[in-house]
Order: structure tokens, then C-alpha cells, then sequence
């Protein structure tokens, strides 16, 4: 009874696992080991608050104050957005986890790092896309800018309504075009998910979430948090990676308690690198920094072994929980 009470005045599982200490105990079957666990641990930062003239439910963004001062910044950066949205109010949070693409020197590597977290769990889908589509317009630039989302029931109901709401607000600075397309079957078991797979012209729009892809999309992020490609010292984040394990030793993870949304968005962001569209902002990214093309390899995606034709514009075709560009 104490324990439960405790934990709700805490504000939930993981934040009494956090105060009482108990959650340092991490499994050996992490997704991330746990040697890297206790490294990040040790530079961990509780993301804050900053102004945002006009953004609704502004409280409700999270960042990277060590370095995000003035939101005004983002406009300069080249970002991807990620977005895992919660089975109901009240459960699982809506989650948009903001990357910046970054170049390390010594790696000489374009890498991924989480600056901002939007952590919401008492509003609807559609009243999330209208928080996701004003944060956009108003900070972003579309031009540098990459939106994810989960091909799904919940992932068509957000299409839907960014689509209204854009449609009702045509003074909105949106464009369509910074949604992330996938493969359709990209992360089929029959592929070799080390690479992008790029078969044909039929794309869907948003990442589709199934047993397969998850266990894929969970390696391909393994692979690029251990290797420094994405990097995310979020204390939350933190919290939630200890106990994300393999609670059956078949490569399928989850949250051993408590949540994991934040974790799924992350692991989002590692699909979304598989992507065209992903590896032409980087492309752009890298082109913009002037740096020696001796550290970086450009590849022509429309001249390639795959044949692949630009993608059309933003013809799309719902077809139940699928939503396909041609």
C-alpha cells in the first residue's frame, strides 16, 4: 500500500524507481548494454522549459537547455521529428521526440541528437496533431525538417487530422512534403535490415509498427545508440532504456514496468535513417557544413544501383491502416 501510494505521489513507477535507487539495477538483456547505460547515466540532464511565443500546450515541451536557449535557434537546425502516439488518454503519453543533426569531427559522421522531448497524456490524437502542426510552423524549417509517424490506426486518425486542421487554417505555414515515406516492406523478415531496401515505387506513409519491423527498427537502434549515431541523454529517456529488455530472450523489447514511449519514438528515429528522404537531409545537412568531402561519402539516390525515380509529389491513398504515396 505504501509502495503504491508512494509511486503515485511520485508520479508514477519509474520516477519511484528513480527516487529510492532500485532502478539502477540493470538487466543484462537491455537493449543497450549496460555499460553504455551507466556512461550516459553519468552525463544524464533533466531537459526544461523554455519560451515559446505562441505554441499551445508549451508547458509540455521539454529541452535541452545546455544548449537550446532561444527556440528561435531551431529555424537554423536540420531536424526530425518522431512521433509515437498513446492507445488512449491517460495511458501511454503522445510523444514527439526533436533530433538535430550534428557533425562529429572525430568520427567524421553525421549523428542524431534528442534536444527536445513534447510528452502528453491527457489529450486526443487530434488535438496532438494540432500541437505538432503549430509547433512546425511556427519553429521549423520545412525545408531542413523530417516528420515521422506510426503507420497504424492511430498514425491514419493523425494524418487525418493534420490534414484537416491545415485544410481550416490555410494561413499555416505547413507543407506536406516533410513526412517521412518508408519502403513498404523495408523491414520485411525476408530482408537484410542493415541496409535500405528499395524495391519499387510504392511507399507508405509513416513507419508501420509490426513483430518483424519493431525487432528490426530495435537492432538498427542498438547498432547506432552503441556506435554514437543517436544520442539522447534525457534523464527520462534514461530511466525508461533500463528497462527496456528482452524479457523473453527473442529479440522483441519492451518496458519491464512502467512506460516505453519514449524509448519506441527513439527507436523511430533509427527506422527513419533507413529512409530516402532521411538520407538526402543528410546529404543537404552535410553539403551546408563545407567540410572536406574526404570524411564524407555522397551517394546520387536517383542514380543507383535500385533504379529509384524521384519520389512524386504528395499524391496519397488510403487503403485501412495504410496510407501510400505514389
Amino acid at each position: 500500500e505504501w509502495h503504491r501510494k508512494t509511486a503515485a505521489n511520485l508520479g508514477g513507477e519509474e520516477a519511484f524507481q528513480k527516487q529510492f535507487g532500485t532502478s539502477f539495477d540493470i538487466t543484462g538483456n537491455t537493449l543497450i548494454n549496460a555499460k553504455k547505460i551507466r556512461k550516459i547515466s553519468a552525463t544524464a540532464e533533466e531537459f526544461r522549459p523554455i519560451d515559446m511565443p505562441g505554441q499551445i500546450y508549451s508547458e509540455c515541451f521539454k529541452w535541452k537547455t545546455s544548449e537550446i536557449h532561444d527556440i528561435g535557434d531551431l529555424k537554423k537546425m536540420y531536424l526530425t521529428l518522431t512521433i509515437d502516439l498513446a492507445e488512449g488518454i491517460g495511458q501511454d503519453s503522445d510523444i514527439m521526440n526533436i533530433h538535430q543533426l550534428k557533425w562529429d569531427k572525430e568520427l567524421e559522421k553525421t549523428y542524431c541528437e534528442t534536444i527536445g522531448v513534447c510528452e502528453i497524456n491527457d489529450i486526443t490524437v487530434p488535438v496532438f496533431a494540432e500541437v505538432v502542426v503549430d509547433f512546425v510552423s511556427r519553429y521549423c524549417d520545412m525545408n531542413n525538417t523530417i516528420l515521422s509517424f506510426e503507420s497504424n490506426t492511430f498514425g491514419s486518425l493523425f494524418y487525418k487530422s493534420i490534414t484537416s486542421y491545415t485544410d481550416k487554417n490555410p494561413n499555416l505555414l505547413w507543407d506536406s512534403g516533410i513526412l517521412a515515406r518508408y519502403e513498404k516492406d523495408m523491414f520485411s523478415d525476408s530482408k537484410d535490415i542493415s541496409k535500405t531496401q528499395i524495391t519499387g515505387n510504392k511507399y507508405i506513409l509513416g513507419f508501420k509498427v509490426t513483430h518483424a519491423s519493431k525487432k528490426a527498427a530495435c537492432k538498427i537502434y542498438k547498432l547506432y545508440f552503441e556506435d554514437n549515431l543517436i544520442r539522447n541523454i534525457y534523464t527520462k529517456y534514461i530511466t525508461q532504456m533500463e528497462n527496456f529488455s528482452d524479457l523473453n530472450g527473442n529479440g522483441s523489447y519492451e518496458a519491464t514496468y512502467g512506460h516505453d514511449d519514449i524509448i519506441m519514438a527513439e527507436v523511430q528515429q533509427a527506422a527513419l535513417m533507413q529512409t530516402l528522404k532521411y538520407k538526402l537531409l543528410q546529404e543537404s545537412f552535410e553539403g551546408s557544413l563545407a567540410v572536406s568531402s574526404s570524411g564524407i561519402e555522397y551517394v546520387n539516390y536517383y542514380d543507383n544501383e535500385f533504379g529509384i525515380p524521384a519520389i512524386p509529389g504528395d499524391q496519397y491513398h488510403y487503403n485501412g491502416d495504410d496510407l501510400y504515396t505514389f
